[in-house]
């Protein structure tokens, strides 16, 4: 799944996705993807980004729904997504610097279905 942004300043730096909620389920691995272009501009690139993966009902990262480190690839982002409990909600937070040294923090609510 291939998420963007809707038009933002630079005062947004934690701006939600389009769409803002994802459905899975608890046996579903799938990459979740970002697309930073619309931020970066022409030329922009990304240099470094972490992902985090915070269970709603505990506010703690649940490292074990993280499969491997976020892949960049151009303007794009992945994070693979797997191994979630059923009837929670998550927020997917991928932080990045841009070659601008800016650093955006947008995320995605993923909500596990069964």
């Amino acid at each position: 799944m291939s998420l963007t942004w809707p038009t933002l300043s630079a005062c947004d730096a934690s701006p939600a996705v389009f769409p803002e909620y994802f459905r899975m389920d608890s046996w579903e691995t799938l990459p979740l993807t970002f697309d930073a272009s619309a931020l970066l501009g022409t030329g922009g690139q990304i240099l470094s980004a972490t992902a985090q993966l915070i269970q709603l009902n505990i506010g703690q990262d649940y490292t074990a729904g993280r499969y491997g480190p976020v892949q960049i690839d151009g303007t794009s982002m992945t994070q693979i997504v797997t191994q979630l409990v059923p009837r929670q909600r998550y927020r997917l937070v991928i932080q990045f610097t841009s070659d601008g040294l800016t650093v955006w923090a947008p995320y995605l609510i993923v909500e596990c279905v069964a």
